[in-house]
């Protein structure tokens, strides 16, 4: 009578499924690898696992901020990274089923003054969306006499690809591109006449539910945000002891990345997929 969870390859002809686990014995398998990770200095975070909306297991590990001894918790707010890119998409393809946007239209269509000629008039926003676009550039930089953290909007990105000589001819290959999904949030912009953050939280994190989502500045985090930390210095050499990243990061992240968001309003994302709460959004 117990819940059980089975896990399966999913692919037809494939080998059996293996016999379905009961719930709490997944739980307490869990539980002992994240322990032995946590205790190995491996694992720093929040595991959550739901069922139809309801958090059945939830757990958190480390410290969200070392210096001032602040454990994680459930509630945590983490950076995201990438994930954001899956929001950008799905704004894409919202504009595109209002008939707002044409994936095979070009950059130029709806900035026909955006500042490389030969992007506007080549690249097409299929191409942005699937990494094949050829941009080049590193949104990790810093805009010409300033820092990464004065990065505050999204136009504060151009500067470091805009310019940037392609890395192969729009179309002819595919590598993944953080400078193309922050020309995809441009493009919102531009339709849709207001700020990209503004929009991906009306459009995709109300519906959705995810309260606890947002792009915040990395000087104005809340109290319950976790403190990234890194061995990096940079362009010198590694540091043999972890130190916070806030330096290396953009004063505000991206619709390629650096947004906060807790494992509960991902968990609730996924949900909103599959209740299809989300316009435009993929099934599950």
């Amino acid at each position: 009578g117990r819940d059980t969870i089975a896990i399966t390859d999913g692919f037809p002809g494939g080998p059996p499924p293996p016999a379905a686990v009961p719930q709490d014995t997944l739980f307490a398998r869990l539980t002992h690898a994240l322990d032995s990770l946590s205790a190995a200095g491996q694992f720093s975070g929040v595991a959550v696992i739901a069922k139809d909306g309801v958090p059945l297991y939830q757990r958190a590990y480390g410290q969200a901020d070392i210096a001032h001894h602040r454990a994680n918790t459930v509630g945590t707010v983490f950076n995201i990274g990438s994930i954001n890119k899956i929001f950008t998409n799905i704004a894409i393809h919202q504009l595109v089923a209002e008939g707002r946007m044409s994936l095979d239209s070009t950059v130029g269509a709806y900035w026909p003054d955006y500042p490389n000629a030969e992007v506007a008039k080549r690249v097409t926003v299929r191409e942005l969306v699937e990494m094949r676009s050829g941009l080049g550039g590193d949104v990790f930089g810093a805009p010409p006499g300033k820092q990464p953290n004065d990065i505050r909007k999204l136009g504060d990105f151009l500067p470091l690809f805009v310019n940037a000589p392609p890395l192969f001819p729009p179309g002819t290959d595919q590598k993944y591109c953080n400078p193309g999904y922050v020309l995809l949030g441009l493009l919102i912009e531009r339709v849709t006449g207001e700020s990209y953050y503004d929009y991906v939280r009306e459009h995709i994190y109300a519906p959705a539910g995810m309260t606890g989502t947002a792009h915040y500045a990395v000087d104005s985090l809340p109290p319950n945000a976790a403190i990234g930390y890194t061995t990096s210095n940079g362009d010198s050499a590694d540091s043999p002891t972890r130190h916070p990243n806030s330096a290396l990061l953009p004063g505000r992240g991206s619709s390629a990345g650096g947004g906060y968001s807790t494992a509960g309003d991902l968990a609730r994302f996924v949900e909103a997929l599959r209740e299809r709460k989300i316009p435009a959004a993929p099934g599950p």
